[in-house]
């Protein structure tokens, strides 16, 4: 294993919201609609062109592909030409699988999408919250009930075997009433894994994948959650996931361990990958860089990823020690010496003895057997880990 260098890489395919909306009643909507769709994909072609070959060396092991709506599987969508490409361009490993990861939508539209993903492919709803207040002060485009019509939908077209999703923790209007009944709703559903994920206006990954840039001024409003109550949000979160026979798996992802696919255990493995599309990022090696998120820029560039570059990122080794430390902590794997030496010829409790120390006092780290894993606290403060190490 090596985290920054592996011998293969996850890869993100960005479908902004601005350009993978829900299919509407009104065909000439839905016929503009469409026809933006397209133009980005075929961007979307050329910058997987541009990029294939500095990556031959490096195989592909799962695929994640983001956007706003199901919709982008319209019988009329170009999206077959950019899997086309992605096929013939990047080498797969053997068990390749892709995870199509969108919001739920009203299941009236989705009678008109067709599968034209590979067999293996894992559906991850975006759902957020089964409260429909919380739901409309996000400004999301769809019902609590909309996600079993999805779900169906999406069923009989063969993407809902083993379904995913994503629920937030500290949005505006939460509360621990409102986050046990989204929990009890998902379990109830049977999602084989549970990405929770922290509301914070700041984390442009998340923002980026919800909601088109000109549209974001609202959020500005939202006061930030305390960090008392994100505590007790995730503890609640966690405890109520274990008690119903999910298993923490790394972050703030829990599965059903009889469930776990491949590439999830994969992704624990590296922090390296490959980003194509508006505002997609990539980093290898240590050094990365993100795709500018203006869609005028991107759709229009040459034949040349340079084009598209938004800005570059270099870390030092001291960052990239405590980045790979702090992956490793919260895996279910846990930080070992010999894990950590898989990465760089050194012992983590030798470099970090003095932060370790005073991580496990204060009850973000524990140690078990000679590893160390976060606590539920400590994964409450994985953003802020960084600067205890």
């Amino acid at each position: 294993m090596n985290f920054w260098n592996p011998d293969w890489l996850p890869l993100y395919i960005s479908l902004p919201p601005s350009v993978s909306r829900p299919l509407c009643s009104d065909p000439v909507t839905e016929r503009q609609r469409l026809a933006e769709l397209n133009v980005y994909l075929r961007a979307l072609v050329r910058e997987l062109r541009s990029v294939a070959p500095e990556f031959d060396d490096y195989p592909i092991a799962c695929v994640t592909l983001s956007a706003a709506s199901p919709s982008v599987l319209h019988e009329q969508s170009d999206l077959p030409l950019v899997l086309a490409d992605l096929q013939r361009l990047f080498k797969h490993t053997d068990d390749c699988r892709m995870l199509l990861r969108v919001d739920p939508e009203d299941p009236k539209h989705l009678c008109r999408i067709r599968n034209f993903l590979p067999e293996n492919t894992r559906t991850e709803l975006r759902v957020l919250s089964y409260s429909a207040g919380e739901l409309s002060a996000l400004k999301r485009p769809y019902a609590p009930e909309d996600v079993e019509g999805t779900l169906s939908a999406l069923r009989l077209i063969g993407l809902a075997k083993d379904p995913c999703v994503t629920l937030l923790l500290g949005n505006p209007g939460q509360t621990l009433t409102s986050l046990k009944e989204t929990l009890e709703k998902a379990i109830s559903q049977e999602f084989c894994q549970v990405r929770l994920v922290f509301w914070n206006t700041s984390d442009t990954h998340l923002i980026r994948e919800l909601y088109p840039q000109e549209k974001r001024a609202f959020l500005q409003a939202f006061p930030k959650a305390e960090k008392s109550f994100l505590t007790e949000a995730f503890d609640l979160a966690a405890g109520l996931l274990e008690e119903n026979g999910y298993t923490h798996l790394y972050n703030h992802i829990f599965t059903r361990p009889d469930l776990a696919a491949k590439p999830d255990l994969l992704a624990m493995q590296t922090a390296a990958y490959l980003g194509i599309g508006a505002g997609a990022a990539t980093f290898l090696g240590g050094n990365g860089y993100r795709n500018t998120e203006n869609l005028a820029i991107y759709e229009k560039a040459p034949d040349s990823f340079e084009a598209i570059v938004g800005h570059f990122l270099i870390l030092e080794e001291r960052d990239l020690l405590k980045r790979g430390a702090i992956r490793l902590l919260a895996s279910s794997t846990g930080l070992s010496a010999e894990s950590f030496r898989a990465v760089y010829p050194s012992d983590p409790s030798r470099l970090f003895r003095d932060p370790f120390a005073r991580l496990i006092t204060e009850g973000f780290v524990r140690e078990k057997e000679g590893s160390f894993f976060l606590t539920r606290k400590g994964l409450c403060y994985l953003d802020e880990l960084a600067g205890m190490l």
